[in-house]
C-alpha cells in the first residue's frame, strides 16, 4: 500500500517546471510520514529514511495540450 501511495504522490508532483526529464523520489521521512522531492535539490537526502519510489517524467510524453 505504501508503494502505491508513494507512486501516486510522485506522479502528482508534475508541475510547470521546465526541462526535458525530471526525476522525483518519494521516501519515508525520518520523523514519520512521506516526503517527496525533485532529485538534484540539496538537503532532501538528509530527511529520507527509506526511499519508496522514484519516477521519471519526460515532458514530451506528459504534455496535456
Amino acid at each position: 500500500m505504501k508503494l502505491v501511495l508513494a507512486t501516486l504522490i510522485a506522479a502528482s508532483v508534475i508541475g510547470a517546471e521546465a526541462g526535458f526529464e525530471r526525476k522525483y523520489t518519494v521516501c519515508e521521512h525520518k520523523d514519520g510520514g512521506l516526503h517527496s522531492f525533485k532529485e538534484g535539490r540539496t538537503g532532501d537526502d538528509d530527511v529520507c529514511g527509506k526511499r519508496l519510489a522514484t519516477a521519471y517524467f519526460h515532458d514530451e510524453v506528459n504534455q496535456t495540450g
